[in-house]
C-alpha cells in the first residue's frame, strides 16, 4: 500500500472516529437534559405537597401572603426555564393554596 493511500484511509478512520465522538458527546448531553426534566418536575409537585401540609396545619394564609408579598418574582421567560425550575413559581403556589381553602387576597377580598 502507497504512502497517500496509508494517509487517505487515516484521514478517513480520524474522520469517522472524531464525528463518532462528537455524535456520541451530543447524545449524552440530549439525554442528560431529558433526564433532568422528571428530578426538577418531582420537586415542584414535593413543594407544592409541602404547601399542602402548611395549609393542613394551619399557616395556608400566612404562607399565601408571604409567597405573594415576599417572595414574588416575575414568572420565568420561556418553557425551557419553567421546565427546568426547581420550584413552582409563586402565583401558582398560592393559586394552589386559595384552591385548598385559604382566604388570603392580595386585594382583601
Amino acid at each position: 500500500m502507497s504512502s497517500s493511500a496509508r494517509r487517505s484511509t487515516g484521514l478517513l478512520w480520524g474522520t469517522f472516529i472524531a464525528f463518532f465522538g462528537l455524535l456520541s458527546s451530543l447524545s449524552i448531553w440530549l439525554w442528560t437534559k431529558f433526564c433532568l426534566l422528571f428530578p426538577r418536575w418531582s420537586m415542584r409537585q414535593n413543594v407544592f405537597a409541602a404547601d399542602e401540609y402548611a395549609y393542613q396545619i394551619g399557616f395556608g394564609d400566612s404562607l399565601a401572603r408571604v409567597l405573594d408579598e415576599r417572595l414574588c418574582s416575575p414568572p420565568e421567560r420561556g418553557l425551557l426555564q419553567a421546565l427546568y425550575a426547581t420550584h413552582p413559581h409563586s402565583d401558582d403556589r398560592v393559586g394552589r393554596l386559595q384552591d385548598l381553602g385559604a382566604s388570603y387576597s392580595r386585594y382583601g377580598y
